[in-house]
């Protein structure tokens, strides 16, 4: 082997391939997985089974945060389940909506995690509370070969997104909003 083509391996091998070699931009397949687990969501929401939402949380980020909690993943999920099913005492779910059409595509700062944006709407009759309307965003996020949901529209969610995935570090998203409807 010459000199030249053995530094440049050497190179090669130092820095590795350039990050674009590893990222994951949404493929086709990709959005058609995010349209069955949206379609899972939004029977669960239609279902009232407001609890079940749970499970379309990551697992990585179901650790994180039942660690702050000093529990552990499966208790934070129990207890989830049962405070969500006690809301549905109080809170009926009149329409809910994700608009996957309307959903942003991106990749991470670092140009290796893919996710979704996408627009999501929620009408609820709360007890005692009148009419509400929730606007916000649902990230979509692939772990571990299967695509989650989540929320993701205030400071503490995207922290505990952002130590739970460093990769989403610098990606800014937008604030959801509530407002009292007619």
């Amino acid at each position: 082997m010459t000199r030249l083509p053995a530094l440049l391996l050497a190179a090669t091998l130092s820095f590795g391939p350039p990050v674009a070699a590893f990222a994951q931009a949404i493929t086709e397949p990709d959005k058609a997985a995010i349209q069955s687990r949206v379609d899972a969501f939004d029977a669960v929401m239609r279902a009232g089974q407001m609890g079940n939402t749970i499970d379309f949380v990551p697992p990585a980020m179901l650790d994180v945060m039942a660690a702050k909690f000093d529990i552990t993943a499966d208790q934070l999920r129990e207890a989830t389940k049962a405070q969500m099913g006690a809301m549905t005492d109080q809170v009926r779910i009149d329409d809910f909506a994700m608009d996957l059409g309307s959903a942003t595509y991106a990749v991470t700062p670092d140009g290796k995690v893919g996710y979704a944006l996408i627009p999501t709407t929620t009408v609820m009759t709360v007890e005692g509370g009148g009419k509400m309307k929730g606007s916000s965003q649902t990230l979509a996020l692939q772990d571990g070969g299967t695509w989650y949901l989540m929320r993701i529209d205030d400071a503490s969610q995207a922290d505990i997104l952002r130590e739970t995935y460093p990769a989403f570090e610098g990606v800014e998203f937008p604030e959801g909003s509530i407002e009292a409807i007619q």
